[in-house]
């Protein structure tokens, strides 16, 4: 099972499913595993149940072990597994969607200032992925499991207002920017 696998269970499941499933795996279960039950479920509870505020401080968290390299985990790659992902790069794939998908839930009113810092971190770290915070042989936005367009909404904030001149656009939004004929 995948981590963004385990986590759409943790969506649906009951406490008690849940239990029993942790009950079950318990004697199973490797380090690998365990890393993904403890992230998924430490972001989870996270993003649900914080203000918006203390949200800030947990996505400045997130970028700080996220540079640190706490989730950069290198191996060797052959013909075998050039596609596997390492449970960190999962994982940090998995928060980051997260984040992304809470800053577009918090970008209405009142909460845009919030949304807007968020995306400020967020953003950057995707530009950067490739050095030294995640570790795959293909890497790439596509991996981001996001329920919502997070560039679409970034710029909705942007033409609202809300990001001031100076406010770092994404490399890679310019980049697309260009691309359509746009204004980067």
């Amino acid at each position: 099972m995948t981590y963004s696998q385990f986590s759409a269970f943790l969506e649906v499941a009951s406490k008690e499913e849940l239990y029993e499933a942790l009950c079950r795996a318990h004697e199973v279960i490797n380090d690998e595993q365990r890393f993904y039950i403890s992230h998924a479920m430490e972001s989870r509870k996270k993003v649900a149940t914080e203000p918006a505020g203390k949200l800030l401080q947990y996505v400045q968290t997130f970028e700080q072990r996220s540079r640190a390299g706490y989730f950069y985990r290198e191996f060797d790659m052959s013909g075998d597994d050039y596609d596997w992902v390492p449970p960190h790069t999962d994982a940090w794939f998995y928060e980051l969607g997260l984040w992304l998908d809470r800053a577009c839930e918090l970008a209405q009113a009142p909460e845009a200032e919030v949304a807007r810092k968020i995306f400020d971190i967020c953003l950057p770290l995707i530009d950067d992925m490739s050095e030294g915070i995640a570790f795959a042989h293909d890497l790439g936005s596509w991996m981001i499991p996001a329920q919502h367009d997070y560039l679409a909404v970034y710029e909705q904030l942007k033409a609202r207002n809300l990001c001031a001149a100076a406010c770092p656009k994404s490399r890679k939004a310019q980049r697309r920017s260009a691309l359509k004929g746009g204004v980067g």
